[in-house]
């Protein structure tokens, strides 16, 4: 196991001065929060800098994986949103291109995992179609995923439609994908 910290607490800090202070402290792994000001996956920049970060990164030691938890990268009026549960298909195609932009960076920077998490419903539906929304977005991420030999791991978070360890299982086995694994963040153990 290598302790890391996430980028998403220096949102005050360049991308690359993040990284410096986040080694410096002597953490052995980061998880790179993919947003606006942090390698901006609609930025046609991006790739080059990730390649630069991922060099980087491996001459500092430093384990990369990429978060998918940028709050309003998506919809500048509303936070973590479109999710895999959105009502409107298009909206959950949203998200599901984005992440597919998550993972193509991560093999840019030579990080092997990319998490993300459900989100919360928008309204009062059936867990059964929310958790068959999200386990077939779930299912063309893990294929994604595995093509580009990055691994897909979902993080069940507080407040969320999946938000412990019995929900992660669940959609586990709904999605049927055995290369979706478990993301832990230690925040809200």
């Amino acid at each position: 196991m290598r302790l890391g910290y996430n980028t998403n607490g220096f949102t005050s800090h360049r991308l690359r001065d993040a990284l410096e202070v986040i080694a410096g402290f002597g953490f052995k792994s980061v998880a790179i929060t993919l947003d606006a000001g942090a390698l901006d996956p609609y930025d046609p920049s991006t790739a080059r800098e990730a390649r630069a970060i991922g060099a980087w990164l491996a001459e500092h030691d430093l384990v990369p994986v990429v978060e998918t938890g940028a709050r309003f990268l998506l919809d500048p009026w509303r936070k973590h949103w479109p999710t895999l549960l959105s009502p409107r298909r298009e909206d959950r195609e949203r998200r599901i291109d984005f992440v597919k932009r998550a993972i193509g960076a991560a093999s840019l920077l030579g990080a092997e995992v990319v998490s993300l998490w459900s989100g919360t419903a928008e309204g009062d539906e059936p867990m059964g179609l929310l958790d068959e929304r999200l386990a077939e977005g779930l299912r063309i991420l893990a294929r994604e995923a595995g093509e580009r030999g990055v691994v897909l791991g979902f993080e069940p978070e507080p407040g969320m439609h999946i938000e412990d360890l019995a929900g992660f299982r669940r959609i586990r086995d709904r999605a049927g994908e055995p290369g979706l694994r478990l993301t832990l963040d230690v925040g809200h153990a």
